[in-house]
């Protein structure tokens, strides 16, 4: 059961690493959108 236990484990891991990834991607993203979003409203200020 133990042995079990492990391999399970093992494979959620592997399972959410992907999906860790996509919510560091997505975050940078929105980061990037969002300083994107700012400059060009900056710009539209300025003119």
């Amino acid at each position: 059961m133990k042995i079990k236990l492990i391999k399970n484990e093992e494979k959620g891991i592997k399972r959410n690493r992907p999906k860790k990834l996509i919510e560091t991607i997505t975050r940078k993203g929105i980061s990037l959108t969002a300083i994107y979003l700012y400059s060009t409203h900056l710009q539209y200020l300025h003119f």
